[in-house]
Order: C-alpha cells, then sequence, then structure tokens
C-alpha cells in the first residue's frame, strides 16, 4: 500500500507485463487498457525486465 492507501502493483505483475509486450509484440497504450497500469509504470517494468534478462544471460548467450 502507498501513503494513500491504495494497493499497488504487485511482483508479480510487473515482469508479467514485460513478457506479455515481448510476446505478443503489443504497444503499451494496450497494455495500459487491458491490464490498468500506467504506461510509464510499463516501460518502466519493461527496462527493469530487460536488464535483468541481460544480467543473467547475457555473457553465455549475447555475445
Amino acid at each position: 500500500m502507498d501513503c494513500s492507501c491504495h494497493l499497488g502493483l504487485s511482483s508479480i505483475q510487473k515482469p508479467t507485463i514485460a513478457m506479455r509486450i515481448l510476446a505478443y509484440e503489443v504497444l503499451t497504450a494496450l497494455v495500459d487498457h487491458y491490464v490498468q497500469i500506467d504506461e510509464s509504470t510499463t516501460i518502466e517494468s519493461l527496462k527493469k525486465f530487460m536488464k535483468a534478462i541481460i544480467a543473467i544471460f547475457g555473457e553465455e548467450y549475447l555475445r
């Protein structure tokens, strides 16, 4: 919960959004309408997801 007593997004929702964007090649605006997440949050989640993937698999698969 944030300071205004609203529940935020769970730690599962944000990576799931990033995987849906990458898997289905949809725009962030479409995800915004479907899941009710702000576009800036979606973009930030996607960037963090990609950084984590590169950190984990970068040396082996991204030569």
